[in-house]
C-alpha cells in the first residue's frame, strides 16, 4: 500500500468510526502516525543498557529506516487531505 493509500485509509477509518469533523479527523490520524513512528525508535521502549546489548545489523537499520520513511510519507499525505 502506498503512503497516500494508507493516509486515506486511516482518515476514512476515523471518519466512519468516530464521526468527527475534517480537522479533528486529520489530527487524530496524525497522532496515530506519530505514535507509530515513535514506537519504532529503540529508546522509546528500551533502556540504554538494553539497546547497547543488542546486536544490530545493517539490514536491521535499513529496515528501520524504510519503516520510518514510509510512515513519515503517510504523515505528509494525511496533511494534504
Amino acid at each position: 500500500m502506498t503512503p497516500k493509500e494508507k493516509a486515506n485509509q486511516l482518515y476514512n477509518k476515523m471518519v466512519v468510526d468516530f464521526s468527527i469533523d475534517h480537522w479533528q479527523t486529520k489530527q487524530c490520524a496524525l497522532v496515530v502516525v506519530d505514535e507509530i513512528i515513535k514506537s519504532n525508535e529503540l529508546d522509546y521502549f528500551m533502556t540504554k543498557d538494553e539497546i547497547d546489548s543488542l546486536e544490530v545489523t545493517l539490514d536491521d537499520l535499513w529496515l528501520n529506516e524504510r519503516f520510518t520513511k514510509y510512515w513519515k510519507e503517510v504523515k505528509k499525505e494525511i496533511s494534504k487531505i
